[in-house]
């Protein structure tokens, strides 16, 4: 199927997949071109979704008349057409409910702030590119608000916005996502989305600076010779007049550059600006759509949501472990209160047979082995309790039953230890002083886990703390630190502290800094990292947010020596490796810093 632009212009289904950019002052057609675009995905099969912070797109929703006859079935959210709000928090959401369902989308952002739209746009972003698998193409109205250029419109909620945005942007393909820039300010827009855009729809322009956006993708694209033709007549083109260009798309017969006339949309003209002394007539009815069900599922997405969210799992661990505590003091307190009980006066004998010295002298040993297990098997209490006042009733009762003479109490290797069970258990696991008798290993792997609560692999583990991840010292520091409940998850997955080892690491590490310059600076003087480490970490820095091919940074970066490193050498390779197992950054050919150094989540 193809996607008729204009009566001379198709382009193949195959540009749903691909990125676009559309510039225009305001009024040249340039958001007409944009929606006609989006009726035509729609009419293929494909599903959009369109990202407005201005409410211009709910227009889809009717015919060109005013009529619901000639709607589409979008399904619009927030604004003043909305069929459910919006809320700031429900990008992730979004995101799944869109990947789930394959329906069409319009979101307005206009009642948000800056961070609300920020924080919207980064979730949604971030969630979008790694869940979803088939093609979706997803338009950004005022699209330099959205990827800005300028530095000083932008805070740390909008770098990880614009960060994630032109993630999309230049490798969404690769998740079946194409994306639609449709921006007035093509200078205001970032230079990597201009750029790197495949297919431009230029419009009327007058302002030097946008004309000159325009002139940088002609540069990158190596069109120069055709540029002269498109610049001089950017300024007096006609409303719906555009410049399409496209060099290398279809890679079998690109359409190269054409002028045309974009064909008006089919739906309700949301977009027209309001005159002096001009009634605005909107549609009194839009095209339905099925909110019930979309409810139903949204309602299942969210459940879904819960389930697989890590703060909600650890909470309902959490439950589950103070539950449990309570279950294990209730039944010690059982226990303690029968060893406890007030014994009976008792006559002394001159002697105790040796037979009846060697039974309570097992009966104590029985009681020391299980009194050691009760940490492991919570179950084991109540049969405790019942062996040991088997073993107390009959000694006792053998005891009264002898008249008339003493009762000598038994000493040396025969003394029965009836001391409380917990505190026969806590002695086989402290030192003289009553502290767990943890090595220097296992403070150094309790301070590390403490300082990363969501948990770390036996890998990074042992980058952090110094130690061979296969050595003997490093693996007995973890099973000794698993046997007395301090730490959980086995060496193949993640390693988290327990709230018992995190009381005892938070005496040996403070907490990390918040994501932003503190933390960045704390990790340049960790001690785990050496020259090459912290030379990549300043280079990657410079450019954040972008990345950079590995050699590249090679050549920045500067050894101890004043020398560049080389890419292939063992040093440069080695300081990669140990950054990303650290997760301080990502990607293998090119690589980046992460989010978290210059104030992400």
């Amino acid at each position: 199927m193809m996607l008729r632009l204009a009566k001379d212009l198709t382009l193949p289904l195959a540009a749903s997949t691909e990125t676009i950019l559309i510039v225009g002052k305001r009024g040249s057609g340039k958001s007409s071109t944009a929606t006609r675009f989006a009726e035509q995905l729609i009419h293929a099969g494909v599903p959009i979704a369109v990202l407005d912070p201005v409410d211009v797109w709910w227009g889809l929703k009717a015919g060109a008349d005013g009529s619901a006859d000639g709607g589409l079935p979008v399904y619009v959210f927030g604004g003043r057409h909305s069929d459910l709000p919006l809320e700031p928090t429900a990008g992730t959401l979004m995101a799944d409910v869109i990947v789930d369902e394959r329906i069409n989308v319009v979101m307005c952002l206009r009642g948000f702030t800056e961070g609300e739209k920020a924080k919207y746009v980064a979730d949604f972003a971030d969630r979008l590119y790694r869940r979803n698998r088939e093609p979706l193409h997803l338009f950004c109205e005022e699209g330099h608000r959205l990827m800005p250029q300028t530095r000083m419109e932008r805070g740390a909620g909008e770098n990880i916005m614009l960060s994630r945005m032109l993630r999309l942007f230049t490798e969404g393909r690769t998740s079946g996502i194409g994306l639609t820039a449709i921006t007035q300010r093509a200078a205001r827009l970032h230079k990597d989305a201009t750029t790197q855009a495949e297919i431009l729809l230029a419009h009327r322009l007058i302002g030097p600076q946008d004309v000159k956006a325009v002139e940088e993708w002609i540069k990158y694209h190596h069109q120069e010779d055709l540029r002269d033709q498109v610049l001089s007549t950017l300024p007096e083109l006609k409303t719906a007049d555009c410049w399409v260009w496209a060099p290398d798309f279809p890679e079998d017969d690109p359409v190269g550059l054409r002028r045309v006339h974009v064909l008006a949309p089919e739906t309700f003209d949301s977009r027209k600006t309001p005159k002096a002394g001009e009634r605005v007539t909107e549609p009194k009815q839009l095209a339905p759509v099925d909110l019930d069900r979309l409810r139903k599922q949204m309602a299942a997405t969210i459940e879904r949501a819960k389930q697989e969210d890590p703060k909600a799992l650890r909470a309902e661990i959490a439950r589950l472990r103070q539950e449990l505590s309570g279950q294990l003091k209730a039944k010690a307190s059982i226990v303690s209160e029968a060893l406890s009980a007030k014994p009976p006066k008792v006559v002394k004998v001159p002697v105790l047979s040796d037979a009846q010295a060697a039974k309570l002298l097992r009966a104590e040993n029985q009681f020391r082995e299980a009194a050691t297990r009760l940490s492991e098997n919570a179950a084991n209490w109540a049969r405790l309790a019942t062996d040991l006042a088997d073993v107390i009733v009959g000694a006792k009762g053998r005891a009264a039953a002898i008249t008339g003479s003493k009762l000598l109490e038994p000493s040396g290797p025969h003394r029965v230890n009836l001391e409380h069970p917990v505190r026969l258990v806590e002695e086989s696991r402290t030192s003289v002083n009553g502290q767990l008798k943890l090595g220097l290993a296992e403070r150094k792997i309790l301070s590390a886990l403490v300082q990363h609560p969501d948990g770390r692999s036996a890998k990074q583990l042992a980058v952090l703390t110094g130690y061979a991840v296969h050595g003997g010292g490093f693996g007995n520091a973890l099973g000794n630190l698993r046997r007395h409940r301090l730490i959980e998850g086995r060496n193949n997955d993640l390693i988290r502290v327990t709230s018992a080892g995190e009381e005892i690491g938070r005496q040996e590490a403070d907490p990390l800094p918040p994501p932003g310059e503190a933390l960045f600076e704390y990790w340049m003087r960790h001690p785990r990292l050496g020259h090459a480490e912290r030379e990549i970490l300043r280079v990657l820095n410079e450019v954040y947010p972008q990345s950079l091919p590995a050699e590249e940074v090679a050549q920045k970066a500067i050894s101890a020596r004043g020398h560049p490193y080389a890419e292939g050498g063992g040093g440069f390779g080695n300081a990669v490796g140990k950054l990303r197992t650290l997760k301080l950054i990502e990607g293998y050919g090119d690589i980046r810093l992460v989010d978290t150094l210059v104030g992400g989540q």
